[in-house]
């Protein structure tokens, strides 16, 4: 029953964890920004600081969450994780490279680092987790 419950609840899971960092950073850049979107010609508006942060906000949101999802798809998934993490890791590069495209496209420069973020994070945290299921003795095709 455990297994066939864990199996059930993967998908919304890894939806639920990428949802959270959405909203957690959406809600964090909406703050930050609220005060020069009102009032673009306070001094704040140019700090050095400032830019950075609100340029490089969505990038980092972006790599936490696909950092995350892979994370929640290892923990999650009863067995056979390797095969989970490279399913959610593949369907997550689709969708970012997809992403890339439009954003190049439409030149939101700034949504293209975000994905190019993701897509660094996500095979940064896929190698991490794969290692790990090497490292505990279980064959990569598991």
């Amino acid at each position: 029953m455990n297994r066939h419950l864990r199996w059930i609840l993967l998908v919304p899971c890894v939806l639920a964890s990428w949802l959270l960092v959405f909203v957690a950073v959406g809600s964090w850049y909406s703050v930050i920004t609220y005060l020069c979107n009102s009032a673009p010609t306070l001094p704040e508006c140019s700090d050095p600081f400032y830019l950075a942060l609100k340029n490089g906000l969505p990038s980092v949101g972006a790599a936490i969450a696909a950092a995350l999802v892979l994370l929640v798809a290892y923990m999650v998934a009863p067995c056979a994780k390797g095969m989970v993490t490279r399913i959610c890791f593949a369907v997550g590069a689709v969708l970012a490279s997809i992403g890339l495209i439009v954003c190049a496209i439409q030149g939101s420069w700034d949504l293209f680092f975000a994905a190019c973020a993701a897509l660094v994070a996500g095979v940064i945290a896929r190698h991490i987790l794969l290692r790990h299921l090497a490292a505990q003795g279980v064959p990569h095709d598991a």
